[in-house]
């Protein structure tokens, strides 16, 4: 609605390297941040219609959270924390925190931070404009986090569903990579399954909801199980191959002396 039309147009926004401006401390893509000036010339005082001013403001402000969500992932990968279950853990209600200038952090990831700083830092061997741009995506990562922290319960329901629906999803691929004997990505996605209904767990183990906790274990157990039969499988059909080609040596070999007693 914007202008910035495409499907190209849209991947380019998530680069990794995508020019950025601040917007009420928020990172935008700069793209976008122009785009929307120029859309703002219709802002109601200056003519334009206030009911599609309204929907469009919700969805710039959308876009911003979405955007946000994306730049503060992006910067925990860089950290070394890096599988989405693991991102999606430091969302929980009750993960651990500390406090960095005044302000809520995940442990871990002010932890990773530290770390990164001892190579990362200027004084340490680093460069000053790595450290400066990391610096920025941290602030940025701190900023965002605390908007998290306070957003409505709805979203911890959608999130809670979101983990499950996806260790769910996950699991299903895991089930039908198998049936197709493709059994290397069925164990990738019985993993990813495993990391999804744990995320889930800790919620509820956080929140001490036994019920719903114990659900979750058993999703992660059967994970596990369906994880485990595919290695036995795989392993099975690795092991059959083996001793086929074993027996056809051997009875190569064979036919082979065969062949030499009797020229002999």
């Amino acid at each position: 609605r914007l202008g910035i039309v495409g499907e190209a147009a849209f991947a380019a926004l998530q680069a990794h390297d995508v020019e950025t401006s601040h917007d009420k401390d928020t990172l935008v893509p700069a793209e976008v941040s122009r785009a929307w000036q120029r859309w703002c010339l219709e802002h109601p005082d200056k003519g334009g219609n206030n009911e599609m001013f309204v929907g469009m403001q919700q969805g710039y402000d959308a876009c911003k959270m979405w955007f946000a969500r994306e730049a503060a992932q992006k910067f925990v990968a860089k950290l070394g924390i890096v599988r989405e279950a693991s991102f999606a853990a430091l969302l929980a209600p009750g993960v651990e925190t500390s406090d960095d200038n005044k302000m809520p952090v995940p442990t871990e990831v002010k932890k990773a931070w530290k770390c990164w700083c001892l190579k990362g830092h200027p004084d340490r061997g680093g460069t000053n404009e790595t450290f400066q741009e990391m610096q920025q995506e941290y602030d940025a990562f701190k900023l965002w986090f605390a908007e998290h922290l306070t957003r409505p319960s709805m979203d911890r329901v959608k999130m809670l569903a979101e983990y499950h629906e996806r260790g769910t999803m996950a699991e299903a691929a895991a089930q039908k990579s198998q049936e197709e004997n493709r059994h290397e990505e069925a164990m990738v996605f019985a993993t990813q399954a495993i990391a999804w209904y744990r995320a889930l767990y800790n919620v509820y183990h956080l929140e001490k909801k036994f019920k719903m906790k114990a659900d979750a274990k058993a999703h992660v157990q059967c994970a596990k199980n369906l994880y485990g039969a595919i290695q036995m499988e795989a392993e099975s059909i690795v092991k059959a191959a083996e001793e086929t080609k074993c027996r056809n040596e051997t009875e190569l070999l064979r036919n082979k002396e065969h062949q030499d007693m009797t020229l002999g």
